[in-house]
């Protein structure tokens, strides 16, 4: 398909982008999302905040929620739900308070399928836009929810340069072959009991040192296990975790190890040492340790050091701009320094 074909394809949808669509949430036959997409042109307010979202307008910390029920769209089966912060009303299915950042309209699918289980997909709306821009290149960051008897949320961050369909699937693979990974044994406990699931797409065509940051703060704030109870990773997000791997001689220091190998490794290391892997959750608890945290963060080559980090802070709490405290403190370049302003890395460092 040449441009102009594109173009005129595209321009006969009133909002999405099908491709983008069947790439992110399960496949739809394409007169399905158009009726989803005449069902939000018939209500104002979530048509309102779609034409706007077309324009780059969008709103603080929105969510718009299509309920589809039976798996298939029809007229007569659709509902919506609008989730902002100035509402009363929070996610049933989904962690509302986790945003995708301050200004997003994300968008979510929630399937209730027979006996009341709801499957949810989440992700920003840019992605799925007519206008968006091409996301089927790159890293996906990715997040399984899964919903025990009490409805508790027990979460899984993870990184995949295919699909995040793929890895889930990849994932429930390893579950049924008694994987004793953390995230397989949920799994093999929670999914047969057809609670609700949930999966977070917030990151979409990104280059593999951004989607490594993103998953780095994720898993430190949200699911590094024991720390957060109900987390399902085992070892740090992104290039931190990767390290670990490597201090703890799990894989050869001269061994690349990309995102899609960290698992399999993981997998391999708790088969073959099952009394570590069951007596302690791979290096949580040295994890726990911040001697052993800093070096992890802080050791390579061209990351800051913890009193670069801290003289950062307090530079910037004195009222320095960050082109001030990146000559003072010696950073590599202007992203480093605000990176840390913005608290998107070494949360860890105090």
């Amino acid at each position: 398909m040449n441009q102009a074909q594109a173009e005129l394809h595209m321009a006969k949808w009133r909002y999405f982008n099908p491709d983008h669509w069947n790439y992110l949430f399960p496949h739809l036959l394409h007169k399905e999302l158009r009726v989803i997409e005449d069902f939000i042109a018939r209500h104002p307010e979530p048509a309102r905040l779609m034409e706007r979202a077309l324009q780059g307008i969008f709103p603080k910390a929105t969510f718009l929620e299509i309920d589809l029920y039976e798996a298939r769209p029809t007229p007569d089966t659709i509902g919506y739900c609008i989730r902002n912060p100035r509402q009363s009303t929070t996610a049933n299915t989904l962690k509302g308070e986790v945003l995708l950042g301050k200004h997003t309209f994300g968008f979510s699918c929630k399937w209730i399928c027979k006996n009341n289980i709801e499957v949810s997909f989440l992700t920003d709306i840019r992605y799925l836009l007519k206008n968006a821009q091409e996301i089927r290149n790159g890293y996906q960051v990715y997040e399984h929810l899964l919903q025990d008897e009490e409805g508790q949320w027990h979460t899984y961050w993870g990184i995949t340069k295919r699909t995040w369909q793929k890895r889930w699937q990849e994932h429930v693979g390893a579950a049924n072959r008694g994987s004793d990974y953390l995230f397989h044994k949920a799994i093999r406990e929670l999914l047969p009991k057809q609670l609700s699931e949930a999966h977070q797409v917030p990151a979409v065509g990104f280059t593999e040192e951004d989607a490594m940051n993103h998953e780095e703060w994720f898993v430190e704030h949200f699911t590094l296990y024991p720390d957060n109870p109900l987390g399902l990773n085992m070892i740090p997000g992104g290039y931190a975790g990767i390290r670990a791997l490597h201090k703890l001689g799990i894989a050869p220091d001269s061994q690349h190890i990309s995102p899609e190998d960290r698992d399999v490794i993981i997998e391999e290391f708790l088969r073959e040492h099952p009394r570590k892997g069951i007596a302690n959750p791979l290096i949580s608890a040295k994890w726990k340790d911040e001697n052993y945290a800093i070096s992890i963060i802080c050791g390579p080559e061209g990351r800051l050091s913890p009193e670069q980090i801290r003289e950062i802070r307090r530079l910037a709490a004195l009222g320095w701009d960050a082109e001030s405290i990146l000559d003072n403190v010696g950073a590599l370049n202007l992203g480093q320094v605000q990176r840390v302003l913005l608290g998107k890395t070494y949360l860890r460092i105090h």
